[in-house]
């Protein structure tokens, strides 16, 4: 049982590394202002924020976030 609850809290914990580094590099793309082409085609093809459900960039740069090995746009940081 113990053994459990530490590989529980231990992917807790690298869930919550993960996360941070995928915030932190939003945060550079959105600061530096550049987005590459591909991420421009990405999201002209993605064109819904899967947050609100409103069209990408009606709140400013759309901020990518990556989810396991897939990127997607948020609108905004909420």
């Amino acid at each position: 049982m113990k053994c459990i609850k530490m590989i529980f809290a231990l992917a807790v914990v690298a869930g919550t590394v993960v996360c941070g580094q995928n915030l932190l590099e939003a945060q550079q793309l959105q600061a530096d202002g550049k987005l590459s082409q591909r991420d421009q085609l990405r999201i002209k093809a993605q064109q819904i924020c899967p947050v609100s459900g409103q069209k990408l960039g009606n709140h400013g740069q759309p901020i990518k976030v990556n989810v396991g090995k897939e990127s997607v746009y948020l609108c905004c940081k909420g």
